[in-house]
């Protein structure tokens, strides 16, 4: 809203802003991409609040999505982020 002019104040009292988080795994053996990320894709789930995935140039999975609503940031609150990704990671890559 930094940019928007007086006529979008309609539009500002209904959006609020939303953190959106990634973890990164270990660099991972050729057999674990294999097993996990095969033709090295970024991929994006369909879920009401999607992960969003993809191997980095240094063999990690890079894991993100919406771990949390909140407005305030703090290390308590990005900790709990932090274990609801892994936690959506765990469960699409149980492996």
């Amino acid at each position: 809203g930094a940019y928007t002019t007086p006529n979008f104040n309609y539009f500002r009292r209904r959006i609020i802003s939303v953190g959106s988080f990634i973890i990164a795994t270990r660099p991972l053996s050729e057999a674990e991409i294999a097993a996990t990320m095969p033709g090295n894709r970024t991929c994006v789930t369909s879920m009401n609040i999607g992960n969003y995935f993809r191997l980095s140039p240094d063999k990690r999975l890079i894991f993100g999505g919406r771990a949390r609503f909140s407005a305030t940031s703090d290390q308590r609150s990005d900790a709990k982020s932090g274990q609801i990704l892994r936690a959506s990671l765990a469960a699409i890559f149980p492996q």
